[in-house]
């Protein structure tokens, strides 16, 4: 009975991260398609290994949780059909996935060019 109750409150507690799993790969495939449109490779390719991180932690979802992270990908898919997808992306959209090397070296860079 324990058993039962201790799977329970890890799946309770799985299910957030999983959606969050999910969502966050819809939005590298489409940040991928939309790279792709605008010719930009190294833009493409970074949110390319992006995802590649996101498919690893999908992957260890469904070792960890076969049943809850097969159900929860039904629901995912079929919650995309509901609401229609957006034409333009939210601004601030792509920042979630820049890098933090990359956002530091810019705050340098920038706060460089700032000399008084």
């Amino acid at each position: 009975m324990q058993r039962v109750l201790y799977s329970f409150a890890d799946a309770t507690n799985a299910t957030p991260v999983i959606i969050r799993i999910l969502n966050r790969r819809d939005d590298l495939n489409k940040l991928i398609q939309w790279a792709g449109k605008k010719h930009l490779t190294a833009v493409q390719t970074a949110y390319s290994n992006r995802l590649g991180d996101e498919e690893k932690r999908y992957l260890r979802a469904i070792l960890d949780y076969p049943r809850l992270t097969r159900f929860l990908t039904v629901l995912h898919a079929l919650w995309g059909i509901l609401p229609p997808t957006p034409r333009y992306f939210p601004k601030g959209n792509a920042a979630k996935y820049r890098s933090r090397n990359l956002t530091q070296t810019y705050n340098l860079s920038y706060s460089q060019l700032q000399i008084t």
